[in-house]
């Protein structure tokens, strides 16, 4: 079990004196940040692949031939780096050569103005959303692997890398995309802006990503479930899960500063609920087919799939990686959603990446 338990965490240092049980409490201005590493360091002699990272990738436009494609250039290059940061951020702990290969890279992409848009980003139905996913999921681990290796960056190289992670952060937050979402777009964004006002210690970035946190938390459903991703065809149960993955990884985060959001709840409603009723619903999927009826007839489903025979892999593969976390710190809670039970990944976990969960769990979790 890891050193910082919700046992010994105050309340929440960044909420209202209310409390962290009062649903709509707002953060207040300035926090003490215990470090910079948004996860904590990670364990010395963890294996995982060698990824190599990718060249910076300037223009995020997905237009041109990401869809209907199985693979295509920019998200090959920006789902390559967002790996290779996630296995780099674990390597440098052992491996000189990864950190400073860790370093290089981030410079490099931020000294390239990486992840910039389009001007005609948001023309069409799915441009819009693609783009500002494709950006959300690259930038994620990229702030948490700043953060965890900071100290290796000069500080001149700090200026200029905090800089480009608070241009893309700030355009991949504010756009009206992003500002209608409340659902596992916006808690990833989530996690790379809380992980930035981690590394950087801006207080207003934490505070924001918390707000993000915390909505997600308020529109929940009493039995746990997550509007906008219930509603998506044959890919609903996929969705929460990663919705899921995300809120645990913002979870995790805060708690490494002090700051409890596993307790915030509205209306009775909290992050435990969300976990059982994944759990419930990958079990028996007439618990979410409910909702995915609702779907806009637009929305597609992952081949193969469809509303009454939904996608449930998610237990088998790296996207369960959030459960390494969550059964750490709550066995008792695990064990009563029946996660590892049901999950032969969680099980015996293999050291992959996943970037909607921020880091590689088991790489992590003492």
């Amino acid at each position: 079990m890891r050193a910082v338990t919700l046992t010994t965490l105050p309340l929440l240092a960044v909420l209202a004196a209310c409390g962290p049980q009062t649903a709509g409490s707002s953060p207040t201005a300035s926090m003490s940040f215990a470090s910079s590493q948004p996860f904590g360091a990670p364990l010395p002699g963890c294996s995982v692949d060698r990824d190599t990272p990718t060249p910076p990738w300037e223009i995020v436009d997905p237009r041109d031939e990401y869809y209907g494609a199985e693979t295509d250039p920019m998200s090959t290059a920006l789902d390559g780096f967002a790996a290779a940061m996630q296995t780099l951020t674990v390597r440098a702990a052992s491996d000189p050569a990864a950190e400073a290969q860790l370093r290089q890279s981030i410079l490099a992409w931020a000294r390239a103005d990486a992840l910039r848009w389009p001007r005609d980003w948001n023309a069409g139905r799915d441009s819009g959303p693609a783009t500002v996913y494709f950006t959300a999921h690259t930038i994620a681990p990229t702030a948490i692997a700043y953060g965890t290796w900071k100290s290796s960056f000069s500080p001149d190289e700090q200026a200029i890398v905090e800089g480009w992670l608070d241009r893309v952060l700030e355009r991949t937050g504010n756009n009206p995309r992003m500002r209608g979402w409340n659902e596992n777009k916006k808690f990833l964004y989530g996690v790379g802006l809380m992980a930035y006002g981690i590394a950087a210690e801006n207080t207003d970035a934490f505070n924001r990503a918390v707000r993000i946190y915390q909505r997600g938390i308020d529109a929940m459903r009493p039995d746990g479930s997550i509007p906008g991703d219930t509603e998506r065809g044959g890919s609903a149960i996929h969705y929460v899960n990663t919705a899921v993955s995300s809120l645990v990884a913002m979870a995790e985060m805060a708690a490494g500063q002090g700051v409890d959001l596993y307790s915030y709840a509205s209306g009775g409603t909290d992050l435990h609920d969300a976990v059982r009723y994944i759990a419930d619903a990958t079990r028996d999927q007439d618990l979410i087919i409910q909702y995915a009826r609702n779907s806009d007839p637009d929305t597609g489903s992952f081949r193969a799939y469809s509303i009454t025979n939904q996608r449930r892999d998610w237990v088998e593969k790296q996207n369960a990686n959030w459960i390494i976390f969550y059964h750490d710190r709550f066995p008792a809670r695990s064990a009563q959603a029946g996660l590892m039970a049901l999950s032969s990944y969680a099980r015996d976990p293999r050291n992959e990446t996943h970037p909607p969960s921020g880091a590689i769990a088991p790489c992590f979790v003492r």
